[in-house]
C-alpha cells in the first residue's frame, strides 16, 4: 500500500501529507506509464509517516525513460514501528539498469524505525550520484522496546554494492549515528562525509559505526568523531581529514 504515488512529472509540488499503515512506502516516487517521461525537479515538504514504510524513489528500466533527476526533499518525519512491530523502511533510493537517480537533495529529515535500518541505497545496475543528504536526526528502537534501544543492531545507512557515486552527506544523524552505523558497498566511489557523530548517546553492543567493504574508494571523511570504531575491509580506499576526536 502506498499513500501517494508520483509517476512522470515536471517541477511538481506535493506538501503537508500525512500517511498511516502504509507498508510499502508513505509516498512512492516511481514513473510507471510506458510513455512516461522522468520525475524532474520534484519538491516534497512536510511529509509526516506514522507506522510506515516512509519515501520511496525507485526508477523503472521498462519504459521509455524512467529516471529521477533533482529535486527537495525538506522538513519530513518518516517514523516506522511501534513496540512490536516493524513497518518498513524510513527512506529508500532504489535505481534500476541503466537509469539515474541524481540530483535530490535532502534535507532536514527525522527517521524513528524499530528493527530496520533508516536508510537504504539500493543501486540495482543503475546509479545514484550527486545528491545531498543534510541535517537528518534519528532515534532507533528494538523489538519488544519501546523506545530508543541498547539492543539496536540495524544500520543508519546501508548501501548495497553497485554505483553509488559523488553523494555528499552534511551532519548527518547529528544525534550520533544509530545501530551499525554507516556501511557502503563495493562501487561506492568518491562520496563525502562531513560532520559524522560516531559516539551516540546510547551506544549499541558490537557498534561498528562505519564500515567501507572491499570496492569502496576515495570516500572523504572530514570533521569526524570517532569513538569506537572504523572497519575498513582490505582493497577498499578512504581518506580522513580533520578528525576531531578518534579513540
Amino acid at each position: 500500500l502506498v499513500v501517494l504515488h508520483i509517476g512522470g512529472c515536471r517541477n511538481s509540488t506535493f506538501k503537508q501529507l500525512q500517511a498511516t499503515s502504509c507498508f510499502k512506502a508513505s509516498v512512492g516516487v516511481h514513473p510507471t506509464h510506458p510513455e512516461s517521461g522522468d520525475v524532474e525537479n520534484i519538491e516534497l515538504n512536510h511529509i509526516w509517516s506514522v507506522r510506515s514504510a516512509g519515501l520511496l524513489f525507485e526508477t523503472n528500466s521498462s519504459i521509455s525513460r524512467g529516471n529521477i533527476t533533482d529535486g527537495t526533499i525538506t522538513n519530513c518525519q518518516l517514523t516506522s514501528g511501534d513496540t512490536n512491530v516493524k513497518d518498513g523502511i524510513p527512506l529508500m533510493l532504489v535505481s534500476s539498469p541503466d537509469r539515474y537517480i541524481f540530483g535530490l537533495k535532502f534535507d532536514r529529515i527525522f527517521t524513528k524505525t524499530t528493527d530496520e535500518t533508516h536508510v537504504v541505497i539500493n543501486p540495482n545496475g543503475g546509479m545514484i550520484y550527486g545528491n545531498e543528504f543534510s541535517f537528518f536526526t534519528g532515534e532507533s528502537w528494538a523489538m519488544g522496546s519501546g523506545a530508543p534501544s541498547l539492543l539496536f543492531k540495524q544500520s543508519t545507512l546501508y548501501v548495497l554494492d553497485g554505483a553509488f557515486l559523488k553523494n555528499k552527506f552534511t551532519n548527518f544523524y547529528m544525534t550520533g549515528l544509530q545501530g551499525n552505523g554507516i556501511s557502503l558497498g563495493n562501487g561506492s566511489v568518491d562520496n563525502d562525509f562531513d560532520g559524522l557523530i560516531c559516539n551516540d548517546f546510547s551506544p549499541t553492543y558490537d557498534n561498528q559505526y562505519i564500515e567501507f567493504r572491499f570496492g569502496a574508494n576515495r570516500n572523504s571523511c572530514t570533521n569526524v568523531n570517532i569513538d569506537y570504531g572504523l572497519n575498513i575491509e582490505d582493497g577498499a580506499k578512504l581518506k580522513l581529514a580533520q578528525v576531531v576526536n578518534f579513540n
